[in-house]
Order: C-alpha cells, then sequence, then structure tokens
C-alpha cells in the first residue's frame, strides 16, 4: 500500500499517480481511468484503449489502397515544393 496527497491545481482536484505506479498499469498521461465508487473507498481502473496502444502496422500499399491515380497526382503536385530546391536550415540531405 501507498500514500498519495490529494492537492488543488486551478479549478481541479489532483491525485498524482506515481510513475512505476502508471508503468505497471501500462497507462500513459491522458488516458481515461475508471473510478469505481463502494461505500467508504475508491478503485481506479485503467481502461485500456488497445487499439491505440498495439495498432497493426501498414504497408505503403495498404496505406494507399483506394487512392486514385488523379488524387496521387494533385498530392505530388501540392507537396511537389517540400522535395525540391535547396536546404534552408539543418535538414539533412
Amino acid at each position: 500500500m501507498m500514500t498519495v496527497n490529494i492537492r488543488q491545481q486551478g479549478g481541479e482536484t489532483i491525485m498524482a499517480i506515481p510513475p512505476h505506479v502508471m508503468k505497471k498499469l501500462d497507462i500513459d498521461v491522458g488516458e481515461p481511468l475508471q473510478l469505481e465508487l463502494t461505500s467508504e473507498s475508491f478503485i481506479v481502473h485503467p481502461i485500456h484503449e488497445r487499439a491505440r496502444h498495439h495498432r497493426k502496422r501498414l504497408t505503403i500499399k495498404e496505406l494507399l489502397q483506394g487512392v486514385s491515380s488523379r488524387e496521387m497526382a494533385k498530392l505530388n503536385k501540392q507537396t511537389k515544393w517540400a522535395r525540391e530546391g535547396d536546404s534552408r536550415g539543418r535538414e539533412l540531405a
């Protein structure tokens, strides 16, 4: 068991979760948690959105499936500036 403090930050009340607990639960900052209330306490459960964490990696062919040659030509025209010309900063050529 561990002890944490509740603090006020602006209009919010915040309970800090130690980094080692977040790592053990496989959660990140900004992820939703489910709060279960009992008569005298509460239990916090992570809501794992596995689709976000473990997405299937797609090939270029899969990513471009359904893109017409006309759409590809339009995209190439719109982004021509990014592929041509001299470096402007510290880009690697």
